[in-house]
């Protein structure tokens, strides 16, 4: 259940200031995608202020790698680390004067360590996740913004046992599906937002033939509320920062795993430079905190190309 979590909130906390398992049951919580596996709601996708022409207008591209690292805390019964790579393409665009949408592909190649629950046995893991996700939303105001979030995504994981060798392997699908509403306040160089983000989560896991259950299946309905702010240093570097505050309202959990924290605060860093008028350079670091159940913190360094 994890993944899912992992995926929303770096999401959510991200944007504005979006998987495998072994056949031991202690493995189930291990398969977490990349933060990069879904990018629901990228900073480029939020309305823009440019004036163009066209009904389809400010197109923007945009590319990121980042480096993620997790790790349980002491007590869960798995004894969790992963080492997470991930790349992440999208495409945002703005409707006329009232609306945007975007549309992000990703891909995050996974390098997992645990422990089972039954034996004092290591395992490791190598996992892989792909998946899409797609905003639309109005802007009634200038200042302000509303929509939807839909997402879908797969991944797939061989696990070996490091005493014995030989492994098994196992795919999950998930699917996202949520809503936004948020606003910003600008005044001289600093810039002030606040969204609120819902997102409904839903994973399954096939873990083979020979294992039982062969087939899990659990999820979140997720309540994020994020808190950022910028200052336009000089007029081509800007910085910022940002504070998530995570509440989960419902949860199921997969079997011979624990509970994801109810609520849990996520803190982000960054600094943005314009090459050009057209290009602009963005690097990003985040953190969870007051979380008791992971560890969790993401490097990205992302680049945004304006049509």
């Amino acid at each position: 259940m994890y993944r899912s979590i992992v995926v929303a909130t770096a999401a959510v906390t991200l944007a504005f200031s979006g998987a495998a398992l072994a056949k031991d049951k202690s493995s189930r919580n291990a398969g977490l995608p990349s933060l990069d596996n879904v990018k629901p709601l990228p900073a480029s996708a939020l309305p823009s202020a440019a004036v163009d022409d066209g009904f389809f207008r400010n197109f923007q591209l945009s590319v990121e790698g980042s480096y993620g690292e997790v790790k349980h805390k002491a007590g869960q019964p798995a004894a969790l680390r992963q080492y997470s790579t991930g790349v992440a393409i999208g495409l945002s665009f703005d409707i006329s004067d009232y609306a945007f949408a975007s549309i992000t592909g990703n891909f995050s190649s996974n390098v997992l360590k645990s422990k089972v629950v039954q034996f004092p046995l290591d395992l490791s893991a190598n996992a892989y996740s792909r998946g899409f996700d797609a905003v639309i939303g109005v802007k009634p105001l200038p200042w302000l913004r509303a929509g939807f979030i839909g997402g879908t995504g797969n991944g797939n994981a061989g696990y070996t046992f490091t005493a014995f060798g030989g492994g098994s392997n196992s795919v999950s699908e998930g699917q996202r599906l949520g809503g936004f509403v948020g606003a910003t306040y600008v005044t001289g160089p600093m810039a002030f937002s606040a969204d609120l983000v819902y997102l409904n989560i839903r994973n399954k896991q096939d873990y083979g033939p020979n294992n039982t259950p062969q087939i899990a299946t659990w999820g979140t309905d997720l309540l994020s509320l994020s808190l950022g702010a910028s200052y336009q240093v000089l007029p081509q570097l800007t910085l910022s920062a940002g504070l998530g505050l995570n509440h989960i309202m419902k949860q199921t959990v997969a079997p011979a795993d624990t509970p994801n924290d109810i609520n849990w605060a996520s803190l982000q860093i960054g600094a943005s430079y314009a090459v050009t008028d057209n290009l602009n350079v963005k690097l990003t670091g985040m953190t969870w905190l007051n979380n008791n159940k992971f560890d969790y913190s993401r490097v990205a360094l992302g680049l945004t190309y304006k049509f």
